[in-house]
């Protein structure tokens, strides 16, 4: 029966593998994701028997699940991670509003946080292009969410104009906000604020110096007469954006989230793990 088992992961993993593509995914450009404590084997099983017997079984025995890969820089057999705990993850090569909007705004209630995610993707290749492949089980309670396109940034194309992707919102904001003499938001409140104010004041069609900040507004964003918040809320929300919460909601090339506990191991230590769990569990 074990073998048999081990025999299915396999193949999971070799279908994975066989699926994945090469493309870029961001998961260097973001800030504070340094949470991860190094474990012990045995400590390794026992956690996941004790907090991650749902998610192990849907990944590694069904296969009614993926499993979810993460490339880390530095080596490490095993690991374990609370994204709930330490500094908020924020964007290190862009404006960081569009985490603020997907953390804050109503339709995004349920999903974890984009400031307390742990980044993972359903494509092992892309864990290998950032580092050592290492797979990650998310405790029973964690939140998953998972994109609808390989990256985040890329999953908007219902709301994105000319093709761009979230960095182009953020820019064209960043753009908008300095063509009107208005400071930097950096928190949810001074966001908000900023994106109500703008939309009552920016005339972009007679603003001849506009640039790129134009494109954004060809989608009717900023109209005195819309409430933005509600605009926004409804355009970026998960459900418009094919965005899905939960494990069994995997796809091949995709990026996930995780918030909250999660066991991290070393690709080459998997077999191992896997054995140690299917033996208690």
């Amino acid at each position: 029966m074990l073998e048999g088992k081990l025999i299915l992961y396999k193949y999971i993993k070799e279908q994975n593998i066989n699926d994945s593509k090469r493309h870029t995914m961001r998961f260097k450009t973001y800030l504070n994701e340094g949470r991860t404590k190094p474990i012990d084997k045995d400590k390794t099983v026992d956690l996941i028997l004790n907090n991650c017997k749902k998610h192990f079984k849907s990944i590694y025995m069904s296969g009614k699940a993926m499993p979810l890969y993460r490339g880390l820089e530095g080596y490490l057999d095993y690991g374990y991670v609370n994204t709930n705990k330490g500094d908020l993850r924020t964007s290190a090569n862009t404006q960081n509003y569009m985490t603020l909007l997907m953390d804050n705004l109503p339709s995004w209630k349920k999903f974890p946080k984009r400031s307390r995610g742990m980044i993972c993707s359903t494509d092992s290749q892309y864990a290998d292009d950032y580092g050592h492949i290492n797979q990650v089980i998310p405790y029973d309670n964690a939140k998953i969410a998972v994109a609808s396109d390989d990256d985040i940034w890329n999953s908007f194309r219902n709301f994105i104009v000319d093709q761009g992707d979230v960095n182009d919102f953020n820019q064209y904001l960043a753009i908008a906000f300095k063509r009107n003499g208005m400071p930097n938001p950096v928190t949810w409140s001074d966001l908000k604020s900023s994106l109500i104010d703008l939309n009552s004041i920016y005339d972009f069609k007679s603003d001849s110096q506009g640039g790129d900040a134009k494109e954004l507004f060809k989608k009717g964003l900023f109209d005195p007469e819309k409430n933005i918040m509600k605009f926004l809320d409804k355009e970026l929300s998960p459900s418009k954006n094919n965005t899905k919460l939960g494990i069994n909601n995997l796809n091949p090339n995709r990026e996930v989230w995780i918030q909250g506990e999660s066991i991290i191991v070393n690709e080459n230590k998997m077999d191992d793990i896997i054995e140690g769990v299917l033996n208690d569990i």
